[in-house]
């Protein structure tokens, strides 16, 4: 839920509505590097990860493949904001990242889950500034998108 406030005229509400969850996040993934190896890649400390054949962390069974992950801010945030703070973090190491892409199927990854209450969400937005600076990093994009909750109620 979100709540918009006219902050120039003593706090007034101006409107409710919901905002999306989302979650932006770079991932590598290989069937035969180690997690080691792809961390060794970056000076990036990466946030998620594990190598082929662990224990998977939920349900049974063991990882098929080795994954290292970097999300920067998992907090709420727009998606915008989300993006933004994640391209500032893997710039930091840009020949890193390269590698990461180049070797070990790295890319982005997008999760947003709207409330579906009156059947019309938006979606995500990518200015031309964002769509160089993945451009310069060799980064795609993978969104997935979801819509959650009951429908309101009509008057």
């Amino acid at each position: 839920m979100a709540i918009y406030f006219d902050n120039k005229i003593d706090l007034n509400i101006r409107a409710i509505g919901t905002e999306s969850k989302n979650q932006v996040y770079f991932r590598a993934t290989s069937e035969q590097l180690t997690f080691s190896d792809l961390a060794s890649m970056t000076i990036i400390k990466s946030t998620d990860g594990w190598s082929k054949g662990d224990t998977r962390k939920f349900g049974k069974g063991n990882y098929t493949f080795s994954l290292f992950g970097i999300e920067p801010n998992p907090e709420p945030d727009e998606f915008e904001d989300k993006l933004t703070k994640l391209l500032d973090s893997l710039e930091t190491d840009k020949e890193g990242i390269k590698r990461l892409v180049d070797k070990a199927n790295g890319g982005i990854s997008v999760a947003m889950t709207f409330h579906d209450g009156n059947g019309m969400f938006g979606g995500p937005h990518l200015d031309r500034q964002t769509i160089k600076r993945l451009g310069d990093l060799n980064l795609s994009v993978d969104f997935d998108l979801y819509a959650d909750g009951n429908p309101y109620k009509e008057k």
